[in-house]
Formats: structure tokens, C-alpha cells, sequence
């Protein structure tokens, strides 16, 4: 039975996408609330040792694009087959039926457990300025994809005494940005429409994932980055910070009632995290 909360529209996606069978399979996840997840990854599975040939050609990548522009398109409550599919995939080993190898791409990254291309896609799209106008389309496509990558680190399974690699589902450097845009007191916050934004993302981070965000913070996980940038990451000092700041965007007059509601969920979240329940 097609989700009578299903709003993603065919029109919404990028038109390119639409003929393409991954793109059909991953639509039906979210269209349809009881399509088989373990089906869909091995549709996919069938489709990527028929492209062999041509993985260096993009099919990793046109996979994560296809992924993220579904996502962007479709409101969290609707997500939960996506983000199944995405946690399956990536606990999923595909090897050349010819040589018994793993497939990797032109990279070197196992296909599908390193899940290759994601994070590079993620980021070159992570482009949400909060001091510029937006129209309601966009900043319900922006929580969406907060919404999503959020769900995504919150199952991912860390091993915080492995420092030297960084889980394939978590996309906690992405809710790090989200809560200083909205929390940091060195950046330029503004009144209105623009901060509320910010306030929302960072909230929906926290209502989430919150005890992925708070486990990183008692484990002092760094930021993980590499092109040099010397980010500070995770730590229960920043954790005060980002709480002090919830519970300030909770008193700000500004706040609608949506708003508010979702800050106070964030703040449930943050009680319940730190209480370890």
C-alpha cells in the first residue's frame, strides 16, 4: 500500500534519474512503507555485478547520488526504509563471480561496505547558507537531508577504539556543522528566518542522534577531515555549549510553535542521552 504521508513527487527528483532502475527501486522503498528492504539490496547487488565493467565509470557514485536526492526529497518520517537499505548495503560484500575478489572501485574502496562515493557526494552538496532567503521548498529539502544523514550516523555501530577510520555510516562531521551554525558563539548569528533554520537543523541533529553526538563527545572523537583543517571535534565542553544553546533558541521569542516543539524534543533527547536511558 502506497505511505498516504509520501510527498515526494516524481517532479521533485533531478529528471536524468527518473529512467534509471536504481532509481525505481530506491523510489519504492519510500513510496511504499512495506517493500522489502532486502529485496531492493539485492536488485542492487544484481545491478553492480552486471556493471562490473564499467564501476569506474560512476555506478558507485550515480548510486549515492540517486540515495541523497531521494532523501532530500522525502520527509524524515518516511525515511526508515532508505536508511535500511543504506545500513544493509553497507554490511553487504560483493565479490567478482569469476575471480571470488571484492569489488572495489577505481579508488580502491570495497563495493558496497566502504559505501564509496557517499561522503564525497555529501559534501560537495552540503552547500545550505542560513544568512540568505530561502523558500519553503528548500529548507524542508535541507532538514530533510539533516533528517536523513542524522538517521544514518545514529545506526551506525563505532568502534571508538579504532581512531584510525571512520564508520562508512557515520556523518556526524555534517551534525557538528549543523550545531555550531545554529550554537557557536564565535559565529555571526542572526535574527529571523536565517538563525531559525540553523536552530531547527541543529535541533533535528539532536533529536535523532543524540546519543551518537553524546558518545563522541565523552569518547573525544576528532574531527575527521582531510584537507588540514584544524576543526575542533567532539567534547563534552562543546556538548554544554551546544545544550546552553538549545535550551537559549527555547526561550527566543522568534521561535514558531513548530519550532519549539522540536526544540523541546531536542532537549528531551539531550536529558535522556546524558541520564544514559
Amino acid at each position: 500500500m502506497e505511505s498516504s504521508l509520501f510527498n515526494a513527487v516524481k517532479e521533485n527528483f533531478d529528471p536524468h534519474h527518473l529512467p534509471i532502475d536504481e532509481f525505481n527501486i530506491l523510489y519504492n522503498l519510500v513510496r511504499y512503507p512495506n517493500a522489502s528492504v532486502e529485496e531492493a539490496v539485492e536488485k542492487v547487488v544484481n545491478l553492480t555485478l552486471k556493471e562490473l565493467t564499467t564501476l569506474d565509470d560512476g555506478f558507485a557514485f550515480n548510486l549515492c547520488a540517486l540515495i541523497m536526492d531521494i532523501a532530500t526529497n522525502t520527509v524524515p518520517a518516511e525515511q526508515a526504509n532508505l536508511v535500511e537499505f543504506v545500513s544493509q548495503l553497507q554490511k553487504t560484500s560483493v565479490r567478482n563471480p569469476k575471480t571470488r575478489e571484492q569489488v572495489r572501485d577505481q579508488d580502491g574502496q570495497c563495493v558496497w561496505q566502504d559505501l564509496p562515493t557517499l561522503g564525497i557526494y555529501v559534501t560537495d552538496f552540503w552547500n545550505f547558507d542560513h544568512h540568505k532567503i530561502h523558500t519553503q521548498a528548500e529548507i524542508i529539502k535541507w532538514e530533510n537531508k539533516n533528517a536523513f544523514l542524522a538517521q544514518l550516523t545514529a545506526a551506525a555501530k563505532v568502534d571508538y577504539d579504532d581512531t584510525k577510520s571512520l564508520h562508512p555510516l557515520d556523518f556526524a562531521n555534517f551534525g557538528l556543522f549543523a550545531l555550531n551554525d545554529a550554537f557557536d558563539g564565535d559565529r555571526d548569528c542572526q535574527k529571523g528566518e536565517q538563525s531559525e533554520t540553523a536552530v531547527r537543523a541543529a535541533s533535528l541533529w539532536i533529536k535523532i542522534a543524540a546519543d551518537r553526538l553524546w558518545s563522541h563527545c565523552k569518547n573525544q572523537r576528532p574531527f575527521d577531515n582531510d584537507d588540514g583543517c584544524e576543526e575542533r571535534g567532539f567534547d563534552v565542553e562543546r556538548w554544554n555549549e551546544w545544550k546552553q544553546g538549545v535550551i537559549a533558541a527555547r526561550d527566543a521569542l522568534c521561535a514558531n510553535g513548530e519550532t519549539r516543539e522540536l526544540i523541546k524534543d531536542a532537549l528531551e533527547q539531550i536529558s535522556r542521552a546524558e541520564a544514559g536511558r
